[in-house]
């Protein structure tokens, strides 16, 4: 089974640029490795990270995103420890993440999830 996900960084300024970004890469393929799973694409963005993955018959989706966001935290975070002054739960992904079936969505599709993910972080807006 093919499926797409997006994985946001928990706070919008830890951008997945520089050494970060080439690090992303690389674990999350050794990650793929790890677990048996195909990544036919890995796209990291400063905002997110986009993944296609092939996952074996019996693999839960669910599970497979829920391994890579807590593989890719523990590494990010042993990496730039720095980062751990904002991230005391240990979790450097948003806990929303968006998983479909099949290839990319449309990039609007996305760029809806993103904002509706940063909104719901922010709270009811305060007059």
């Amino acid at each position: 089974m093919s499926l797409f996900a997006v994985l946001l960084p928990r706070f919008p300024e830890h951008e997945l640029t520089g050494e970060l970004a080439d690090r992303l890469h690389v674990w999350t393929m050794r990650l793929c490795l790890a677990w048996d799973w195909t990544a036919e694409r890995i796209d990291v963005r400063p905002d997110r990270l986009e993944i296609t993955l092939v996952l074996p018959p019996e693999e839960s989706p669910a599970h497979a995103i829920q391994e890579l966001r807590d593989g890719l935290s523990e590494r990010v975070l042993r990496a730039f420890p720095e980062l751990l002054t904002d991230l005391p739960s240990h979790r450097f992904w948003a806990s929303s993440y968006l998983l479909r079936a099949g290839p990319p969505p449309p990039a609007q599709d996305v760029d809806v999830f993103i904002q509706a993910t940063r909104r719901a972080q922010t709270g009811p807006l305060r007059p």
